[in-house]
């Protein structure tokens, strides 16, 4: 039985791909054009557009008590979490728009909706924007992994899932860790 919307890793192929698209992204997240194109504000409203699309708690924790550290409102994060945004300037309005789009249809957005950020935004910031919901995305259907077969969503038992569930549980561990989450 599966809980309607929470996304998760149903194979290790997925989990690889994710992890390896991950890797990638992050190193990318590391250059200076990176931190002069997406501030860490606008980093962690597209982190929480992307968290609250997947339903994942452990990163919705995480994002938000980053969020509250970085001075966004409590109106503001709870409406990036619930799919409303009111809150989002226009500048970033595009991005965060893109992020649910690219989130809801399972990382393939249509040509339309990418090529409109690339016109807002350029095609390098596009791929920065991009990196940031890559990176979201493994945290978010890692944790979702272990968190859905550890209460009852998910009941695979198959051999693949089992071998997911483990490659999965460090990460969703770190980011319960990180987020201050008990248990």
């Amino acid at each position: 039985m599966e809980k309607a919307g929470i996304r998760y890793i149903k194979t290790p192929g997925e989990f690889f791909n994710l992890l390896f698209s991950a890797i990638a992204a992050s190193f990318g997240m590391l250059s200076p054009g990176y931190r002069k194109s997406i501030s860490p504000h606008f980093a962690e409203r597209i982190m929480l557009a992307v968290s609250g699309v997947n339903e994942c708690a452990y990163c919705s924790w995480l994002h938000t008590r980053t969020a509250l550290e970085k001075g966004m409102s409590d109106e503001e994060i709870k409406g990036l979490l619930d799919g409303s945004f009111e809150n989002v300037t226009g500048h970033e309005s595009v991005a965060i728009f893109y992020a649910q789009h690219w989130t809801e249809t399972g990382r393939q957005p249509s040509p339309d909706a990418r090529q409109r950020v690339v016109d807002y935004y350029g095609e390098k910031v596009t791929r920065y924007i991009e990196r940031t919901m890559k990176v979201v995305t493994l945290g978010n259907l890692c944790s979702n992994t272990v968190y859905a077969k550890r209460e009852g969503m998910v009941d695979n038992t198959s051999a693949c899932f089992m071998i997911t569930y483990i490659l999965s549980m460090p990460i969703a561990y770190g980011i319960k860790k990180s987020s201050g989450v008990a248990n």
